[in-house]
């Protein structure tokens, strides 16, 4: 019964995570249909914005209730600067050559990037920041890392490993071996420093610095 408990309050979380999702594709329904691009005006982007903003003070709230690990704030060291910046580069590297390996054979993007393009290609740089260099690193590593590895597997944590690693995967709609190899990767490079550590706000930082690498394209 526990378990079951546990998969409903992390089903919740992924939910909440998603709300900026609904709410972007509801408004994208015209474009898809109509097959025209995605356009955007101010007050949409604000509120899709705020509904992502609102989902991590959400999710904070449900974690809290149902003990889900949060971040700490305080307490950082060098060595703690020094990970993340040195799994940022590694992750980084990986998709360079993954990218690069597509390239070779004539596959210009992942799936993935080709979505986010078609999503946000008209979107205001600075609220595309918010969402995609931010909020979606946090809830992300919410769901997959302290709610996979350090919830619903706490005790069995490096099944959650695996588990965490290949639904991030899944979740980035890899189409070959290749993105497979790129967003499992990165994946598994964040779920096993947070089993090492336990430390959720190392890997959202991680992510957050990578996501904010990709979208200045570094």
């Amino acid at each position: 019964m526990k378990i079951f408990t546990k998969v409903l309050w992390l089903l919740l979380v992924f939910m909440i995570s998603q709300i900026w999702t609904f709410i972007m594709g509801f408004t994208m329904a015209s474009s898809v249909l109509t097959n025209t691009p995605y356009d955007p005006n101010l007050l949409t982007e604000f509120i899709i914005t705020a509904s992502a903003i609102a989902s991590i003070y959400l999710t904070w709230l449900i974690a809290k209730a149902a003990q889900i690990p949060l971040p700490k704030l305080k307490g950082w060291t060098v060595k703690d600067f020094a990970v993340v910046l040195g799994m940022t580069i590694l992750t980084r590297v990986l998709v360079r050559v993954g990218i690069f390996s597509l390239q070779n054979m004539d596959i210009k993007s992942t799936a993935n990037d080709a979505v986010l393009a078609n999503m946000f290609t008209n979107f205001s740089f600075p609220l595309l920041f918010i969402i995609v260099a931010i909020c979606g690193p946090i809830l992300e590593e919410w769901t997959f890392r302290a709610g996979i590895i350090g919830y619903l597997f706490e005790k069995y944590p490096i099944i959650g490993v695996i588990i965490s690693s290949l639904i991030f995967g899944a979740m980035h709609i890899p189409t070959n071996l290749i993105s497979w190899g790129i967003y499992g990767g990165i994946g598994l490079v964040y779920s096993l420093v947070y089993y090492k550590t336990k430390r959720l706000e190392l890997v959202m930082a991680m992510h957050i610095l990578h996501n904010a690498a990709a979208t200045f394209n570094l």
